[in-house]
């Protein structure tokens, strides 16, 4: 097997600011990833690196080559753009307006909203069609339990 040499050559990346994003890491993804690149640093064996962290050594290879690359903002996840919400930002404050208040007073016979119900509520006023999970995640977003 090859054993290609694994150096960081960024300058931006030594020991210290390694140290220092981790005390300000926003997750543990990003942590993670701190403490394979400061292993990377102290010369540690690929081998012994991969099987530590569970992380293959082609992931270890990219994450190197990704931080060569762009420096410390090579850490971070590329975005994930997904699906667009179909729901606009009026609307959504509209439903928060909804939900704040009990159905009755909407006309509907429930006492309390559940996914059922703000996916007819959903139909009605804004004709938007979600399906019932879909709207109990839309519900937990906004700070509601979930029934």
């Amino acid at each position: 097997m090859r054993q290609t040499e694994l150096t960081i050559k960024n300058t931006e990346i030594t020991k210290d600011s390694l140290r220092n994003n981790l005390t300000m890491c926003p997750n543990a993804r990003i942590g993670f990833r701190i403490a394979i690149l400061q292993e990377v640093i102290n010369k540690e064996e690929i081998k012994t690196i991969s099987d530590r962290h569970n992380f293959s050594r082609s992931q270890i290879y990219k994450l190197v080559e990704r931080v060569n690359k762009y420096g410390l903002e090579g850490l971070l996840d590329d975005p994930h753009t997904g699906r667009k919400q179909r729901i606009t930002i009026d609307q959504k404050e509209e439903l928060l307006l909804a939900l704040s208040q009990k159905p009755i007073k909407k006309g509907y016979a429930q006492a309390e909203w559940d996914g059922p119900l703000l996916v007819k509520y959903m139909n009605d006023v804004f004709n938007l069609e979600y399906s019932v999970r879909q709207a109990q995640r839309l519900m937990k977003s906004l700070g509601y339990n979930v029934r």
